[in-house]
């Protein structure tokens, strides 16, 4: 598994909701420390604006919320409610790169959250290796979506065990040539 880490749009790159959470922090630390540095914030700030950073906190709310829900209401829905509570936050501050004690920090988009880190959390979990089948299937899965979003502009599929599939596409901007001046 992964962190969770909604990203945004920006610029025509792609950034994470916590790193700008964490950008827009460490500004505020820099210029309460030394106002002159507010000169070098400047511009990054002003590329910021107040609205990318209340919905890169609202995403990460929202994508902590869903992950808490999911654990609750399946994997964790016959424990006991004070003790379910307290593990499903844990697990999902985890994923969510809160800080959590000793659990430490997610911190990178592609960081890899091993079996045994997943264990430790107290997530219940299986080893694909164990059922050569399951991985066969899942491996596959695996591959080919990573060729559909390496080489088309597909950014999101969802596909039904009733052969139903959606698709969602990233727009493709093309540059136009700019006009040559005669002269």
């Amino acid at each position: 598994l992964g962190p969770i880490d909604p990203q945004f749009p920006i610029g025509g790159k792609i950034h994470s909701a916590r790193a700008i959470q964490e950008g827009f922090n460490r500004a505020k630390e820099d210029i309460r420390s030394d106002v002159k540095l507010g000169h070098l914030w400047a511009p990054i700030l002003q590329n910021m604006g107040p609205s990318l950073i209340v919905e890169a906190e609202k995403a990460l709310s929202y994508s902590k919320e869903l992950v808490v829900n999911w654990l609750t209401r399946r994997m964790f829905r016959c424990e006991d409610e004070p003790e379910r509570q307290n593990i499903v936050n844990q697990i999902a501050a985890y994923f969510n790169a809160e800080s959590v004690g000793s659990y430490g920090t997610v911190h990178v988009h592609g960081q890899r959250i091993g079996i045994q880190k997943l264990r430790e959390l107290g997530l219940k979990v299986e080893s694909l290796e164990n059922s050569q089948t399951l991985q066969n299937v899942v491996l596959t899965a695996y591959h080919l979506m990573t060729l559909i979003f390496e080489n088309t502009p597909s950014i999101k599929f969802i596909v039904s065990n009733r052969d139903k599939m959606w698709s969602k596409m990233s727009p493709v901007f093309v540059q136009q040539p700019v006009p040559q001046n005669p002269d």
